[in-house]
C-alpha cells in the first residue's frame, strides 16, 4: 500500500486491489459526497419549507407547562387506578365499572395532551368529552354536583391557556 504526504495512507493504486475497480479511497469520498448532497437536499427542501410556512408555531410557555403537569397528572392518576383495580378492595367505594372507566379516561386525557402539542384542536374537544363523562360517572357514583363539577375548572383552565399571549396564542394556531 502506498504511504500519503503525510504519513497516513494514500491513494493507492487500482491493480493492487483487485475486487474493486476503483481504491477504497476514492469509495469513502464517494460515500461523503452523497451525504453531502443528501444534506444539500434536505436543507434546500427545508428552506422551501420555511418560505411556504413564514411563522413557524410557537407555544407559550404557560401553555407548555400546563400541558406537562396534565400528562404527569393524567399519567399519575391512571396508574394510581389501575394499581388500586389490581389491589381491587383498596377503594370499596368504587364500582366495578366505574374504575376501568376511570383508567381509561386518564389515559385519554394524556392523549389528549399530546394531540395540543402536535397542534391539534381535536385535544382540546378530547378534554371536554372526558370531563363530561367523569362528571357523569362521578354523579353515577353518588358524589354531589359540586364534587362532580370541579374537573370543568381543568377545561377552563386550559382555555385560558390557550388564549395566553399575542403573537403565540395557542387557540388560533390549532388546526
Amino acid at each position: 500500500m502506498k504511504r500519503g504526504r503525510y504519513g497516513g495512507i494514500g491513494r493507492a493504486k487500482p491493480a493492487q486491489y483487485p475486487h474493486f475497480s476503483f481504491c477504497p479511497t476514492q469509495a469513502i469520498r464517494m460515500i461523503i459526497n452523497c451525504s453531502i448532497i443528501k444534506y444539500r437536499f434536505r436543507e434546500r427542501r427545508g428552506n422551501r419549507m420555511i418560505q411556504n410556512n413564514p411563522m413557524p408555531k410557537q407555544r407559550h410557555g404557560c401553555l407548555t407547562a400546563w400541558l406537562i403537569v396534565a400528562i404527569i397528572a393524567n399519567s399519575a392518576v391512571g396508574l394510581f387506578y389501575f394499581f388500586n383495580l389490581a389491589a381491587s378492595g383498596s377503594m370499596p367505594h368504587l364500582s366495578a365499572w366505574a374504575l376501568p372507566l376511570l383508567i381509561l379516561l386518564s389515559f385519554f386525557n394524556v392523549l389528549c395532551a399530546i394531540l395540543l402539542f402536535r397542534w391539534k384542536k381535536l385535544g382540546f374537544w378530547g378534554f371536554c368529552l372526558s370531563s363530561t363523562l367523569a362528571i357523569i360517572i362521578n354523579l353515577a357514583l353518588g358524589l354531589g354536583i359540586f364534587q362532580s363539577a370541579v374537573g370543568l375548572i381543568g377545561i377552563a383552565v386550559l382555555y385560558g391557556v390557550l388564549q395566553i399571549g399575542k403573537e403565540n396564542k395557542g387557540w388560533p394556531q390549532l388546526e
